[in-house]
């Protein structure tokens, strides 16, 4: 009864706070990368959680697995219907460079800070296996930026609007390369031979070939099942639901990322043949918002905030290093870019190259499949670290990106009343 209450307690709370009331909000620059990025309703987790009312607690999450594979498949199958090949072959090239040394930097970088950051931090209190997922799944965090640039935009120039795009595209690509850096972590086996830890390659062989074969067989169903529906909704309801569960339940019974399972999924159904996804996709389009709310909100609840001075120091080395090292990747990948059809070039000085200081969403996602199988404190921690490096470079991005339009606005005021002082003064 209490997990029905708890279930129920997050649906609504999913409805009211995507309401298009409160989807409003979206119009202020501040309030739209915020909600975007799903940090207002993380936010709300912690309010309702065991930290907060007490209305959900963690020991009903466990209970709630089904939720938490749907939520997790929706967001992978969405992630891989975005990799159709005919979008894929219009990138420039500008995007796969700079997502693949986005993704090799950050996973050198961040493990690196990760791994002498989370030793210091956990000393004795965690095991050997339980320090290298927090690694990895921090290293894999850090993977990618935030795809939101409106609540940044300052001018709107070409050159402007093609480093949007630029950064938008190499951050949703860099995410795919996410899932991809968590899903192969997840397939590795290991196994105790003398006292020593090795890894057990037939085994991890074994298990990668079926995380590639279960989207293939799932994606040949999806196809299946998807061309019965036609264009009902209800039936395209029910299928979509049966993919998404049945592709993220297999691979979590497998012990893999359900989320890759899902992405792959996605991928295949997006670039079969002789069919056309664009109804489809708007239909679950409609609502992705309402499972993105459920799954922050399940992400609250499910953090664990106790960090002890350890783990905010290692927020703050997290978010030092983004604010470092983001920038640069972005710099150096466009570096080499030619100006645009229009003749233009690319800004050399925009509140947009603050964009990528800024965490991808799916970050807590990210997390969460990997709390699937390690259901301890330490990856709730690890929740929390990922939760709060994200809140604070939203932060520290948008309030940079206002004080930068203040000052131009304030500029402009200037050479307005400067032109109007020489016009008078003509007279």
């Amino acid at each position: 009864m209490d997990v029905f209450i708890a279930i129920a307690v997050l649906a609504t709370l999913a409805l009211v706070v995507t309401s298009r009331r409160l989807l409003q909000i979206r119009r202020h620059r501040v309030l739209a990368g915020m909600a975007t990025g799903g940090w207002f309703h993380v936010l709300i987790g912690v309010a309702i959680g065991p930290y907060g009312a007490h209305v959900v607690e963690v020991e009903q999450i466990p209970l709630m697995t089904p939720m938490v594979l749907l939520g997790l498949g929706w967001i992978g199958f969405m992630l891989g219907l975005q990799a159709n090949r005919s979008v894929l072959a219009a990138l420039p090239r500008v995007v796969y460079s700079g997502a693949m040394l986005d993704a090799v930097v950050s996973m050198v970088v961040f493990c690196g800070i990760a791994w002498f950051g989370v030793r210091w931090w956990l000393g004795d209190s965690a095991t050997d296996a339980g320090m290298l997922s927090a690694v990895v799944v921090l290293g894999v965090v850090a993977v990618g930026w935030s795809v939101e640039t409106r609540s940044i935009h300052v001018a709107n120039t070409p050159g402007s609007q093609r480093l949007a795009l630029y950064i938008r595209a190499t951050g949703s690509l860099a995410a795919i390369l996410a899932v991809l850096l968590l899903g192969v972590w997840s397939v590795v086996r290991v196994r105790e031979d003398g006292g020593a830890t090795q890894i057990d390659w037939d085994r991890s062989g074994l298990t990668l070939g079926c995380s590639v074969l279960l989207p293939v067989l799932v994606g040949v169903l999806a196809r299946f099942t998807l061309s019965l529906a036609g264009s009902s909704r209800p039936e395209q309801l029910v299928a979509f639901l049966g993919i998404v569960v049945f592709a993220a339940g297999i691979a979590a019974q497998l012990a893999v990322s359900p989320i890759l399972a899902a992405m792959l999924t996605g991928v295949i159904v997006a670039n079969l043949p002789g069919w056309q996804t664009g109804v489809f996709q708007r239909f679950i389009v409609q609502a992705e918002h309402v499972v993105a709310a459920v799954f922050a909100l399940l992400a609250g609840v499910l953090m664990d905030p106790i960090l002890g001075a350890g783990g905010f120091v290692l927020i703050g080395v997290l978010v030092f290093a983004r604010i470092l090292v983001k920038p640069v990747i972005l710099r150096t990948a466009l570096a080499g870019e030619a100006r645009g059809e229009d003749g233009e070039a690319l800004p050399r000085v925009s509140a947009l190259c603050l964009g990528p200081i800024r965490q991808h969403a799916l970050g807590p996602a990210l997390v969460v499949s990997v709390w699937l199988f390690r259901q301890d404190l330490v990856m709730r921690q690890v929740l929390a670290i990922a939760v709060i490096t994200g809140v604070v470079c939203e932060v520290l991005v948008l309030w940079r990106g206002a004080a930068r339009r203040s000052a131009i606005a304030e500029a402009e005021k200037e050479s307005d009343g400067d032109a109007t002082v020489v016009e008078g003064g003509g007279a």
